[in-house]
């Protein structure tokens, strides 16, 4: 029998939505400012960063905390979104290695800040 925590899964939905209206945002403003030389449309900028979001929110929530140390677990888990993040934007933006990591760093900054906030 599939044994649910109801608010566990509750506050993932928040997270997953306070982590796309801060990241979704963040990328574009980012990708608008400093890739001006890019012609990448606004909708794929929006798709690009939902995927991101969704592919690796999920595994953070519910893969990691069962094969991670509690101890390492925040340390670890920002680190892989943020590497999996920057190979998303990476293939998928068209942009080189720094600018992804930059992107996905700044993004994944603002929306674990804030989490802790909320």
């Amino acid at each position: 029998m599939l044994n649910l925590n109801i608010d566990y899964e509750l506050n993932f939905l928040f997270s997953l939505i306070i982590t796309l209206v801060i990241e979704i945002p963040v990328l574009l403003i980012i990708f608008r400012k400093y890739q001006k030389k890019k012609n990448v449309g606004v909708l794929k900028l929006v798709l690009v960063g939902a995927v991101a979001s969704c592919l690796t929110l999920p595994y953070l929530w519910f893969i990691l905390p069962v094969i991670v140390p509690s101890g390492f677990y925040t340390f670890t888990s920002e680190v892989l979104a943020i590497l999996v993040e920057m190979v998303i934007y990476r293939y998928f933006l068209e942009v080189g290695w720094k600018f992804a990591l930059g992107v996905s760093i700044t993004c994944n900054i603002l929306s674990f800040s804030a989490g802790l906030l909320l």
